[in-house]
């Protein structure tokens, strides 16, 4: 029997967890440029949101 490899939904917590920069986000939000911290907040954001499903599911 063989595994489905086209799968992208993990059942398990990741070994390595993905850094989600999330603190850099605000950085740049904060302190070098509005628009493109507006995008990096919301980027990360979703990006954790989107890992903590896969745990979850």
């Amino acid at each position: 029997m063989e595994q489905d490899t086209g799968s992208r939904s993990t059942p398990w917590p990741l070994a390595i967890p993905v850094n989600d920069y999330l603190g850099f986000s605000i950085f740049t939000l904060l302190c070098c440029c509005l628009p493109l911290g507006i995008a990096a907040l919301i980027y990360s954001i979703s990006q954790q949101s989107s890992l903590n499903h896969t745990i979850s599911s």
